[in-house]
Order: structure tokens, then sequence, then C-alpha cells
């Protein structure tokens, strides 16, 4: 091949990889935004649950299924989380 032809050549694969990239990127933020489920408490919500819930004695309990989240605070769960927190402290019996 010339090598005009070859770098024409060559150019067109860089445009097409950056092309790819991109497609790849738009994909990619598409699929988190799927897998970031909506939840149906709130934050306020559900630190008021879980308040009301400490209240009754379930402190530690709480705490617990916090960490098994893998998070050390209520503010750093993930709002995809808050509906299994949400169904965890429920479980939990009033005393």
């Amino acid at each position: 091949m010339e090598k005009e032809k070859l770098v024409t050549l060559a150019n067109e694969l860089k445009k097409c990889s950056k092309m790819l990239e991109q497609i790849a990127s738009k994909l990619l933020a598409e699929e988190e935004t799927k897998s970031e489920k909506v939840s149906s408490v709130s934050f306020e919500g559900l630190r008021g649950i879980l308040a009301d819930k400490s209240r009754k004695g379930h402190t530690k309990a709480i705490k617990e299924i916090i960490l098994s989240l893998g998070v050390n605070r209520l503010s750093e769960v993930k709002k995809s989380d808050y509906d299994s927190l949400l169904e965890k402290v429920k479980e939990l019996e009033d005393e």
C-alpha cells in the first residue's frame, strides 16, 4: 500500500476507536442509571423510622444492619439500598 493510503487508514481506525469509546461510555452510563433503583422511601423518612426503632431499643441491631450494607453511617447508605434497609429494620420486634 502507498504511504498515503496507510496514513488515511490509520486515521480512520483512530476515529472508529474514539467512536467506540464514546458508545461504550454512553452504554455504561445508561446501565448505571438503570441500576440506581428509585426507592419508595426518602432519606428523611428512613431516618425517622430508624430513630423510632432506635428509641424502642434497637440501636445496636440498626447499626449492625447499616454495617452489613458496607457503610458506617446512615448517610452513606446508597439510595438503591433504602428499601432493603427498611425491610430489615421493620423485621425487628418492638420491645
